[in-house]
């Protein structure tokens, strides 16, 4: 598990998310976002990343109620 998903409320930010609620998403991005982005940009270029990274917030909220990870969160994004 990385940094990122430890501490006693990432489950429950988790939970939440599922739930739908918006302030969960928004702590799940502040802390994946600009990893993810970095690693999209080394593979693909600025532009490209910007709209993967994009999708890939938009796919996680659209399927939010069926997030089922099986090693780490970052790796599930």
């Amino acid at each position: 598990m990385s940094l990122h998903e430890t501490g006693p409320d990432f489950g429950s930010i988790l939970l939440q998310l599922k739930k739908g609620d918006l302030t969960a998403f928004d702590d799940i991005f502040n802390r994946f976002a600009d990893p993810i982005h970095m690693y999209i940009r080394s593979r693909l270029g600025h532009e490209e990343a910007d709209d993967i990274l994009q999708e890939v917030f938009i796919r996680l909220w659209h399927k939010r109620q069926s997030i089922n990870i099986h090693t780490s969160f970052r790796n599930y994004l």
